[in-house]
Protein backbone atom coordinates (compact mmCIF):
# COMPACT_ATOMS: atom_id res chain seq x y z
CA UNK A 1 0.00 0.00 0.00
CA UNK A 2 2.87 2.40 0.72
CA UNK A 3 4.14 1.87 -2.82
CA UNK A 4 0.77 2.89 -4.25
CA UNK A 5 0.65 5.97 -2.02
CA UNK A 6 4.24 6.85 -2.91
CA UNK A 7 3.53 6.43 -6.64
CA UNK A 8 0.47 8.67 -6.38
CA UNK A 9 2.38 11.36 -4.51
CA UNK A 10 5.28 11.25 -6.99
CA UNK A 11 2.84 11.51 -9.87
CA UNK A 12 1.19 14.48 -8.18
CA UNK A 13 4.61 16.06 -7.64
CA UNK A 14 5.46 15.60 -11.30
CA UNK A 15 2.06 16.95 -12.31
CA UNK A 16 2.46 19.97 -10.06
CA UNK A 17 5.97 20.57 -11.41
CA UNK A 18 4.69 20.35 -15.00
CA UNK A 19 1.82 22.72 -14.25
CA UNK A 20 4.13 25.20 -12.58
CA UNK A 21 6.64 25.00 -15.44
CA UNK A 22 3.93 25.57 -18.02
CA UNK A 23 2.49 28.33 -15.87
CA UNK A 24 5.88 30.01 -15.52
CA UNK A 25 6.46 29.91 -19.27
CA UNK A 26 3.02 31.40 -19.94
CA UNK A 27 3.05 33.89 -17.07
CA UNK A 28 4.05 36.73 -19.38
CA UNK A 29 0.95 36.04 -21.48
CA UNK A 30 -1.52 36.18 -18.59
CA UNK A 31 -5.16 36.05 -19.49
CA UNK A 32 -7.83 33.53 -20.37
CA UNK A 33 -7.81 30.68 -22.87
CA UNK A 34 -10.62 28.41 -23.94
CA UNK A 35 -10.35 25.12 -25.77
CA UNK A 36 -12.65 22.24 -26.60
CA UNK A 37 -12.80 19.22 -28.83
CA UNK A 38 -13.62 15.58 -29.14
CA UNK A 39 -11.69 12.35 -28.66
CA UNK A 40 -11.84 8.72 -29.72
CA UNK A 41 -10.29 6.06 -27.48
CA UNK A 42 -8.60 2.85 -28.71
CA UNK A 43 -11.57 0.74 -27.51
CA UNK A 44 -14.23 2.77 -29.27
CA UNK A 45 -14.97 5.17 -26.42
CA UNK A 46 -15.55 8.71 -27.57
CA UNK A 47 -16.56 11.99 -26.06
CA UNK A 48 -16.04 15.71 -25.84
CA UNK A 49 -14.09 18.02 -23.58
CA UNK A 50 -13.95 21.70 -22.80
CA UNK A 51 -11.38 23.63 -20.82
CA UNK A 52 -11.03 27.16 -19.52
CA UNK A 53 -7.70 28.43 -18.18
CA UNK A 54 -7.16 31.79 -16.46
CA UNK A 55 -3.65 32.93 -15.62
CA UNK A 56 -2.35 35.90 -13.68
CA UNK A 57 0.88 36.67 -11.91
CA UNK A 58 1.48 33.87 -9.41
CA UNK A 59 -1.80 32.04 -10.10
CA UNK A 60 -3.42 29.69 -12.58
CA UNK A 61 -7.03 28.44 -12.50
CA UNK A 62 -8.29 25.69 -14.77
CA UNK A 63 -11.70 24.08 -15.23
CA UNK A 64 -12.05 20.97 -17.38
CA UNK A 65 -15.21 19.02 -18.26
CA UNK A 66 -15.17 15.69 -20.10
CA UNK A 67 -18.39 14.10 -21.40
CA UNK A 68 -18.57 10.52 -22.67
CA UNK A 69 -21.91 8.83 -23.25
CA UNK A 70 -24.14 9.56 -20.26
CA UNK A 71 -21.23 10.18 -17.90
CA UNK A 72 -19.18 13.30 -17.25
CA UNK A 73 -16.41 14.51 -14.98
CA UNK A 74 -15.53 18.07 -13.98
CA UNK A 75 -12.21 19.09 -12.47
CA UNK A 76 -11.38 22.53 -11.08
CA UNK A 77 -7.74 23.28 -10.25
CA UNK A 78 -6.12 26.31 -8.72
CA UNK A 79 -2.32 26.58 -8.58
CA UNK A 80 -0.27 29.35 -6.99
CA UNK A 81 3.42 30.17 -6.64
CA UNK A 82 4.88 32.41 -3.95
CA UNK A 83 8.52 33.23 -4.69
CA UNK A 84 8.99 34.91 -1.30
CA UNK A 85 8.32 31.65 0.57
CA UNK A 86 9.47 29.35 -2.27
CA UNK A 87 6.09 27.59 -2.06
CA UNK A 88 3.80 26.17 -4.69
CA UNK A 89 0.22 25.20 -3.81
CA UNK A 90 -2.44 23.34 -5.71
CA UNK A 91 -6.07 22.62 -4.87
CA UNK A 92 -8.21 20.32 -7.01
CA UNK A 93 -11.90 19.40 -6.86
CA UNK A 94 -13.16 16.56 -9.05
CA UNK A 95 -16.86 15.70 -9.43
CA UNK A 96 -18.33 12.74 -11.32
CA UNK A 97 -21.77 12.56 -12.91
CA UNK A 98 -22.82 9.97 -10.28
CA UNK A 99 -22.34 12.59 -7.55
CA UNK A 100 -19.08 11.23 -6.17
CA UNK A 101 -16.33 13.77 -5.59
CA UNK A 102 -12.85 14.20 -4.19
CA UNK A 103 -11.01 17.33 -3.11
CA UNK A 104 -7.24 17.47 -2.68
CA UNK A 105 -4.80 20.15 -1.65
CA UNK A 106 -1.04 20.20 -1.66
CA UNK A 107 1.77 22.62 -0.82
CA UNK A 108 5.42 22.12 -1.75
CA UNK A 109 7.98 24.32 0.00
CA UNK A 110 11.67 24.43 -0.85
CA UNK A 111 14.10 24.24 2.06
CA UNK A 112 17.84 24.89 2.22
CA UNK A 113 18.61 21.21 1.64
CA UNK A 114 15.46 19.80 0.01
CA UNK A 115 11.70 20.25 0.12
CA UNK A 116 8.65 19.53 2.25
CA UNK A 117 5.28 18.56 0.78
CA UNK A 118 2.07 18.63 2.80
CA UNK A 119 -1.37 17.72 1.56
CA UNK A 120 -4.82 16.43 2.33
CA UNK A 121 -7.82 14.79 0.69
CA UNK A 122 -11.55 14.44 1.33
CA UNK A 123 -14.09 12.34 -0.58
CA UNK A 124 -17.86 12.62 -0.83
CA UNK A 125 -17.97 9.20 0.84
CA UNK A 126 -16.55 10.72 4.02
CA UNK A 127 -12.95 9.52 3.71
CA UNK A 128 -10.30 12.03 4.70
CA UNK A 129 -6.60 12.07 5.29
CA UNK A 130 -3.43 14.07 5.26
CA UNK A 131 0.19 13.45 4.40
CA UNK A 132 3.64 14.96 4.65
CA UNK A 133 6.75 14.12 2.64
CA UNK A 134 10.14 15.58 3.42
CA UNK A 135 13.24 15.14 1.29
CA UNK A 136 16.63 16.42 2.44
CA UNK A 137 20.26 15.82 1.56
CA UNK A 138 23.01 16.11 4.15
CA UNK A 139 26.58 14.86 4.18
CA UNK A 140 26.05 12.62 1.15
CA UNK A 141 22.90 10.99 2.50
CA UNK A 142 19.44 11.55 1.07
CA UNK A 143 16.69 11.21 3.68
CA UNK A 144 13.04 10.89 2.65
CA UNK A 145 10.40 10.84 5.38
CA UNK A 146 6.75 10.13 4.63
CA UNK A 147 3.71 10.03 6.86
CA UNK A 148 0.04 9.60 6.09
CA UNK A 149 -2.84 9.83 8.53
CA UNK A 150 -6.36 8.73 7.64
CA UNK A 151 -9.52 10.31 9.00
CA UNK A 152 -9.94 7.43 11.46
CA UNK A 153 -6.51 8.06 12.97
CA UNK A 154 -4.50 5.29 11.27
CA UNK A 155 -0.97 6.55 10.63
CA UNK A 156 1.63 5.10 8.28
CA UNK A 157 5.22 6.34 8.48
CA UNK A 158 8.22 5.53 6.32
CA UNK A 159 11.80 6.76 6.35
CA UNK A 160 14.34 5.98 3.63
CA UNK A 161 18.01 6.87 4.05
CA UNK A 162 20.10 6.45 0.90
CA UNK A 163 23.89 6.83 0.75
CA UNK A 164 26.19 6.30 -2.22
CA UNK A 165 28.93 3.77 -1.44
CA UNK A 166 31.67 2.22 -3.56
CA UNK A 167 30.00 0.02 -6.15
CA UNK A 168 26.39 1.02 -5.41
CA UNK A 169 24.11 2.46 -2.77
CA UNK A 170 23.29 1.67 0.84
CA UNK A 171 19.62 2.05 1.69
CA UNK A 172 17.92 1.77 5.07
CA UNK A 173 14.10 1.69 5.12
CA UNK A 174 12.15 2.06 8.34
CA UNK A 175 8.35 1.74 8.44
CA UNK A 176 5.82 2.13 11.22
CA UNK A 177 2.06 1.84 11.44
CA UNK A 178 -0.20 2.86 14.31
CA UNK A 179 -3.92 3.04 14.95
Amino acid sequence: MITQIEFGKNRLSLTLAAVLLAWAMQNAAAGERQRSGSFQGPRGHSGTYSQSIQTASGQRNKQTTVQSGNAWVTRQTSATWDPATKSASRATATTLSNGRSVATSKTVTRTDNGQVTTGSYATSGGRTGSYQIGVASENGTRVKTQSMTTGNGHTLERKVETTAVAGGIHRVVTTQSSH
